[in-house]
């Protein structure tokens, strides 16, 4: 028998519950950002900055789920910096981001996004329609309410089945790096046995080649996530069409996008995380296949 909406809702847990109240982590009891969130969020960026440009951030926005009563112990703090820098500077450093590290003594990930000037005021309208919080000012832009939870339970089983394209590719990925990485160690435990000059030789020449295949795996699960990041960034952008798919879904927010539910489902289910992992081996895996 097929589940209910509010069954599938429950058990798979595909989007932050609605709470009552700011998260007790990063906000105060008078719903300010509590000194210490403020501080690391102020430092980190500044510190970043002096290595990249000479410029200073101008404006710090607290948006996304860690400024609403949508959130889990794990969701990211997203931050965006606005600097008077061209779009072209912008992307040429933003990839270098000191993003994906939580806070000490939480789980919370701090994410930073570049803006310009002139972005600033493109998007500013539609960022006010979310929560928003002037992190230098220590006030609201846009205060937080109450996520319709009919909307969500009206999405999410769109969401679930839109977002098995990516999902099964993210499986794929990860499952041919590990088992190339199983390969990779069985043969160079054979090569610690008495083998002979000639089947070390060989097996050599296996490992080489399938420290190669382990770096493509690796840039292809880089790839996926870069995919799929990309697909909620998307929805912020000045000329962004909504996606149109015959598929119903309640749209209220950019929040609410079907680009957006679909970045929030997979990180939902914790690929971000598998996949950050397999990116801190990366640089090993590089460091291995010089040597041959």
């Amino acid at each position: 028998m097929e589940k209910t909406l509010k069954e599938y809702l429950l058990k798979e847990g595909i989007f932050d519950p609605v709470r009552e109240e700011l998260c007790p982590q990063i906000w105060d009891k008078d719903k300010k950002l509590k000194k210490s969130i403020k501080s690391f969020i102020i430092s980190k960026i500044t510190t970043w900055l002096s290595t990249y440009t000479n410029k200073k951030s101008l404006d710090l926005y607290l948006i996304g789920s860690a400024a609403g009563l949508q959130y889990t112990k794990t969701s990211d703090v997203d931050v965006n910096v606005v600097i008077d820098l061209s779009k072209e500077r912008i992307n040429e450093i933003g990839e270098f981001l000191p993003n994906a590290k939580p806070f000490p003594g939480t789980e919370h990930p701090l994410n930073y996004y570049l803006t310009s000037i002139e972005e600033r005021k493109e998007k500013m309208p539609d960022w006010k329609k979310d929560p928003i919080y002037d992190i230098n000012k220590d006030k609201w832009i846009t205060e937080p309410k109450k996520t319709d939870t009919k909307s969500i339970i009206k999405n999410y089983k769109a969401v679930t089945e839109i977002a098995r394209f990516f999902i099964s590719g993210i499986e794929a990925a990860i499952s041919e790096y590990q088992m190339d990485v199983n390969t990779y160690e069985t043969y160079k435990a054979y090569l610690k046995d008495d083998v002979s000059p000639g089947e070390e030789k060989d097996l050599n020449e296996m490992i080489k080649f399938k420290l190669q295949e382990i770096i493509a795996d690796v840039d292809g699960i880089y790839i996926a996530k870069h995919m799929i990041k990309s697909l909620r960034k998307e929805t912020y952008e000045k000329d962004f069409e909504q996606l149109e798919i015959y598929t119903k879904i309640s749209v209220k927010s950019a929040n609410t996008e079907i680009n957006n539910l679909i970045y929030k489902y997979v990180e939902k289910l914790g690929y971000f995380d598998k996949i950050q992992k397999i990116m801190d081996e990366s640089k090993k895996w590089k460091r291995e296949a010089e040597k041959f």
